[in-house]
């Protein structure tokens, strides 16, 4: 009987010893859970930081596309309103040419008189 209550004793505190070792394994377990928590909230708040950037470097692509396409657009009506004042400009030059040929013939004219 002796040896049983020996027995008993020894299970107790061998049971009481592995009540703290689990207690302390699942305590480290648990601080390990809250720095991979901590750790994976800061790499959330980093991509969305770095999703932010893409975003706003986005917007800017865009915005000069779009001032691209306007320039390219405003580049063309420039350059066919500038085709256009040189087509007026030969035209005026050809009739200038057509006015002093004419011109110079009725000189011709009046000094043959």
């Amino acid at each position: 009987m002796r040896r049983l209550r020996e027995e008993v004793q020894l299970l107790t505190a061998s049971n009481k010893q592995l009540q703290i070792q689990l207690a302390d394994t699942e305590q480290q377990k648990d601080e390990q859970l809250t720095q991979k928590d901590e750790q994976l909230t800061q790499k959330d708040e980093q991509l969305t930081q770095k999703d932010e950037q893409l975003t706003q470097k986005d917007e800017q692509l865009t915005q000069a596309r779009q001032e691209i396409q306007r320039l390219t657009s405003a580049n063309r009506n420039l350059t066919a309103s500038l085709q256009q004042l040189r087509l007026d400009q030969g035209t005026k030059d050809a009739q200038l040419r057509q006015e002093r040929q004419e011109k110079q013939c009725l000189v011709e004219a009046n000094q043959r008189l």
